[in-house]
């Protein structure tokens, strides 16, 4: 179906194999056989030019396909988590965490995702090491390749001075997240393994539409 993700591998081409042989998502689908319900082509745009000028070809006579895994729709809600501090000074513990690292993959692998609700804490009132650095302070959610994210109401006391991250997503929204004294956080799109920029979050938006209604 449109917006599902193949992987395309083996194709031969004379300019650029790599602009085949690559994640590729689907954008229509060809015609179904009455018999076996199997369709049977489909579509995809590429990354770059497989026939700019001067080459002798632009298609590919071979190749083979196959679908990649996607998570649909994920649902998280209602938890009580505690993770342990942090214990090494490279990778963070955290409580809600998928996706994969980086942008590798032009097709994103959770197309949509709802974390509400939870409450995320260090067990016992413990906290991280005082000198551990940020790549490795603990993080309440951490998301990464996800079409339409959405992360609300949910409780985080943690050291973080980001604990709400997402890399690499498309549509996100926060909503009243928040510290069990009630303190506001914000959700962060991290830029690198110890930067991230603050987003936007519906609770100032809605504050602040109200401000400059009086």
């Amino acid at each position: 179906m449109a917006g599902e993700a193949v992987a395309i591998s083996r194709a031969t081409q004379q300019i650029d194999n790599s602009i085949f042989n690559d994640f590729q998502t689907v954008t229509s689908i060809g015609n179904k056989d009455p018999t076996t319900g199997f369709f049977f082509s489909f579509t995809f745009n590429l990354r770059g030019d497989p026939n700019p000028p001067n080459s002798s070809s632009g298609a590919s006579p071979s190749g083979y396909f196959g679908r990649l895994w996607q998570a649909g729709r994920v649902v998280v809600e209602n938890n009580v988590m505690e993770i342990v501090p942090s214990e090494t000074n490279w990778q963070s513990p955290v409580a809600i965490l998928f996706g994969f690292a980086g942008p590798v993959l032009s097709p994103l692998l959770v197309p949509q995702a709802v974390l509400r609700r939870n409450s995320i804490r260090h067990p016992d009132g413990t906290s991280d090491p005082s000198l551990a650095p940020v790549v490795a302070q603990s993080a309440g959610i951490q998301v990464s390749g996800c079409q339409a994210l959405i992360v609300e109401e949910n409780v985080l006391d943690v050291e973080r001075p980001s604990p709400l991250l997402e890399y690499y997503c498309g549509r996100t929204e926060f909503f009243a997240n928040q510290t069990s004294s009630g303190g506001l956080v914000p959700g962060a799109q991290g830029t690198d393994y110890t930067l991230a920029v603050k987003l936007g979050e519906l609770t100032t938006t809605v504050e602040d539409a109200t401000l400059l209604a009086f």
